[in-house]
């Protein structure tokens, strides 16, 4: 006998249309869902990337949700998006989608030396560091992707002691400069044709250097005899923050600017990134999100869901630029994003730096760079962060049809 119990949906609480724009708005999504044979939320959040939770907030009717999240909700049960775009609109509200400037939250990017005053959580970390390289002339700073190693090297380690920063793939050569000389994504040189030199100078130095590099690739390493020599004893390992010192990275910023978060957010995060590796772009891209969903000078758990969370804002942000794109735009960021990614051997897939010349879409481009996904200096474009390529299903899903031609291209390149 089958004793599993069968749980029924509660009954969403009626609407008067009558009651509001914003009820109205939320009576009529709610005939689209029938109209489209009454899908399940999960089914909803499946076909649209958001979570079931916040398309059923969407339904609610208690506020006006993002536009987003509003075209998704649509999207997915086949409605067309135009018309619903202008009710949305013209209801009065500010589209939330455009970012805040002065959004203490950094998302997607790494802090610099310039974001110094907002960078909390991580003085332990800073302080090791600094007393490592008192001691040693090269010293090397391991941790996962995500563990928030780029910042560590420009806003806690630059923003207290002059230096030049560089990556492997924008410096062919290495500056000529007698001061501290910090070597970020150093991961890069390894796929690059001129490694063998780089290395040999870099540990040629007879001046300060600090190297930045994802622990999946520590083991290359042991190729160089002269660089396992010059950093076997100083290494700071980047680990995840403790409960505080996340806590910190958390309230402190919004507090600087004057703003307060419920209670109950700060302990949704918290537990939502506690044990979660590679966790520090994605808690950093959700509190982006829920800051441009704050209300008044609060940021609150109901703007922390609507964003989707630590799980899936990233996702939401991507697919959002994504789905913001005509057909023939689509194919050509399908191609663009595979242009920017290293398949890994043994390690995870890695970002990877492009002349913007080679793109040939620039349109597409500066769209995917203004959603944040991209991040474009003068001439070359790259991901923001490699938790775009882990947390969005959509460049997951090419990277597996594309892995095979990808690695040959790639070894072709570097040959």
């Amino acid at each position: 006998m089958d004793e599993r119990i069968s749980v029924m949906p509660r009954p969403e609480r009626p609407l008067d249309p009558f009651a509001g724009p914003v009820e109205q708005f939320a009576f009529d999504l709610r005939k689209l869902r029938e109209k489209a044979g009454s899908p399940g939320y999960r089914e909803l959040g499946r076909l649209s990337h958001y979570s079931a939770s916040t398309l059923a907030d969407a339904a609610r009717g208690q506020r006006l949700p993002s536009l987003a999240v509003a075209l998704a909700f649509v999207r997915a049960c086949g409605g067309d998006e135009e018309t619903w775009e202008r009710r949305w609109r013209e209801i009065g509200e500010t589209d939330t989608e455009e970012p805040a400037a002065d959004s203490p939250y950094v998302g997607l990017k790494a802090f610099t030396e310039h974001d110094a005053d907002r960078f909390f959580g991580r003085e332990r970390l800073v302080g090791k560091l600094l007393g490592k390289l008192e001691h040693h002339d090269t010293v090397l700073v391991v941790g996962a992707s995500g563990s928030g190693k780029s910042s560590l090297l420009r806003a806690g380690l630059l923003a207290r002691q002059d230096g030049e920063l560089i990556t492997p793939s924008t410096h062919p050569s290495l500056p000529r400069t007698d001061g501290l000389l910090v070597v970020d994504q150093f991961e890069e040189i390894f796929s690059l044709p001129h490694r063998d030199e780089f290395i040999a100078a870099l540990t040629g130095r007879d001046h300060k250097t600090v190297i930045g590099m994802r622990a999946d690739f520590y083991g290359h390493c042991a190729r160089y005899p002269e660089l396992v020599s010059a950093v076997e004893n100083a290494q700071v390992l980047v680990g995840p923050m403790t409960t505080d010192e996340l806590r910190k990275a958390i309230t402190q910023p919004a507090v600087v600017v004057g703003c307060a978060l419920e209670t109950g957010l700060v302990a949704r995060l918290i537990a939502d990134a506690t044990g979660e590796p590679g966790v520090l772009p994605h808690v950093s891209h959700a509190l982006l999100e829920t800051w441009q969903r704050k209300r008044g000078n609060t940021l609150t758990l109901t703007s922390y869901h609507e964003s989707g969370g630590i799980a899936r804002a990233i996702a939401n942000t991507a697919e959002n630029a994504y789905t913001g794109l005509d057909e023939q735009q689509r194919t050509q960021a399908r191609q663009v994003f595979l242009r920017l990614v290293t398949p890994g051997v043994g390690t995870e897939d890695t970002k990877r730096r492009v002349k913007r010349s080679e793109l040939a879409a620039d349109e597409v481009v500066e769209h995917l760079a203004n959603a944040r996904i991209l991040t474009v200096d003068d001439d070359s474009v790259e991901i923001s962060h490699e938790a775009v390529i882990r947390g969005w299903p959509r460049l997951k899903d090419w990277l597996a049809e594309a892995r095979d031609d990808l690695r040959v291209h790639r070894r072709l390149t570097a040959a």
